[in-house]
């Protein structure tokens, strides 16, 4: 994974936060016409669902792959699910103490980014680092042979 870090100051912040939502939109699946309003709203409706959602988790897009991860200290893997409902990654956990009542939960949802299938996203648990790491690529269709019917 390679990160650039930049510090713009002055007249050229606007622009830059400008080109940093553009690459963000691409990053994600997103064409984005920098002059169409309606696509900007979209996009910004469902990037600030996004980090409402993410309660906690990193996301990460890089080379169309998909990356989430979250720390779970406090839950033993049987209290975690990880389900794709609605095009959407939801990953639900909760723990109980021994009465029955909820010590601890949580509940994050992330759009599953365009080209990636559900069927391809894993999901790990580490035990050492006490981490959720579910991830995706984008889906490449098998190449087809067509035959070549000679007629004359």
């Amino acid at each position: 994974q390679k990160f650039i870090v930049v510090q713009i100051t002055g007249k050229m912040r606007e622009l830059s936060l400008f080109l940093c939502l553009m690459c963000l939109a691409y990053a994600n699946g997103y064409n984005l016409n920098p002059f169409s309003p309606a696509s900007w709203a979209n996009f910004n409706r469902q990037l600030i669902e996004t980090i409402n959602k993410s309660n906690g988790a990193n996301y990460y897009m890089y080379n169309n792959n998909l990356e989430i991860t979250k720390g779970i200290a406090n839950f033993r893997p049987e209290d975690v699910t990880v389900k794709i409902v609605n095009n959407n990654i939801v990953l639900h956990g909760v723990t109980h103490d021994d009465n029955g009542k909820v010590t601890d939960k949580f509940h994050s949802e992330y759009s599953l980014p365009a080209g990636h299938r559900p069927e391809n996203v894993k999901a790990e648990y580490s035990k050492s680092r006490q981490m959720l790491t579910v991830s995706s690529s984008v889906a490449r269709d098998p190449d087809y042979h067509i035959k070549v019917k000679i007629v004359d």
